[in-house]
């Protein structure tokens, strides 16, 4: 076969042969302090590749998260953010608090978490730095693989007195994966 017919770069092509990093980006403000902000963000790609034996799905590699700085005067809250490949049980609305955090960090299809406690200080000054960074891969770079049609960002804060805002960079890359294989992910990413 010549080199012009052969497809290059492993299983990790996405059927473009194509192994770089890609980035999904996505923003929200609550409407309501200390209430859930749930986002569906829709997948840009395909689900299948070019063969019947194979899937294309996500691999997310790493996920950025900011939070906004327009509550810098409320000296003592928590924001949260999930990213997840369900809602969590969560509705946008629905109020928002450390239990109901914990909680989502405790369940099996949140893929990514951060969270963001401000406390209050006596010398005036705070420092957060951003992004917070959540670095999604084994020691052979290998991330977290989704095959989901979705992902859904679940923000909250508990104790805040000004809404907030968000920003998440999601850096993914497309993966080739068998059918079976395939299928086993999304049943359990579905639960």
């Amino acid at each position: 076969m010549s080199k012009r017919g052969r497809q290059t770069g492993g299983s990790v092509t996405g059927g473009t042969g194509d192994i770089k990093p890609q980035q999904l980006t996505f923003s929200g403000t609550q409407a309501v302090v200390n209430e859930y902000l749930v986002l569906p963000i829709s997948l840009p790609v395909p689900r299948f590749g070019l063969s019947s034996k194979k899937a294309t799905i996500f691999e997310i590699l790493k996920v950025m998260m900011y939070f906004g700085s327009e509550d810098s005067l409320d000296l003592s809250h928590t924001l949260f953010g999930h990213l997840a490949t369900n809602d969590l049980g969560r509705l946008t609305g629905g109020t928002s608090s450390l239990a109901s955090n914990q909680q989502d960090l405790a369940e099996s299809n949140t893929i990514a978490s951060a969270v963001m406690n401000h406390s209050g200080v006596t010398s005036g000054f705070r420092t957060t730095i951003y992004p917070i960074v959540i670095d999604l891969t084994d020691n052979n770079g290998n991330g977290v693989l989704v095959a989901t049609d979705k992902l859904v960002y679940v923000f909250g804060s508990a104790q805040a007195t000004v809404l907030s805002t968000f920003a998440v960079k999601v850096l993914y890359r497309m993966v080739n994966v068998g059918v079976e294989e395939y299928v086993g992910i999304v049943q359990s990413q579905l639960q």
